[in-house]
């Protein structure tokens, strides 16, 4: 959860995350190395919309699901969810 956040830098900071997570290094006792990518989904208050959190939160696990659907790795939007419906 971000406060006081627009979109693009709710973006901007969900790709840092994966890209620092995907480039990480993490070692599982002392040589095992494993890599770990994820997937987000965001969600966010539109000016002409109110959510609950409960919405918003809905709404973002629904944009995760479509990344995972469409290959994983990825950070999606709620509105790349919804034109991809379309």
């Amino acid at each position: 959860m971000l406060n006081n956040v627009g979109r693009e830098s709710a973006f901007s900071v969900a790709e840092r995350i994966r890209f620092h997570l995907e480039n990480k290094q993490f070692y599982v006792g002392e040589d095992q190395e494993i890599s770990i990518q994820i997937s987000i989904g965001i969600s966010w208050n539109m000016p002409h919309k109110t959510s609950t959190l409960e919405e918003l939160l809905h709404e973002a696990d629904q944009a995760l699901y479509q990344a995972k659907w469409t290959g994983r790795n990825k950070v999606v939007e709620l509105t790349d969810f919804y034109s991809n419906k379309c």
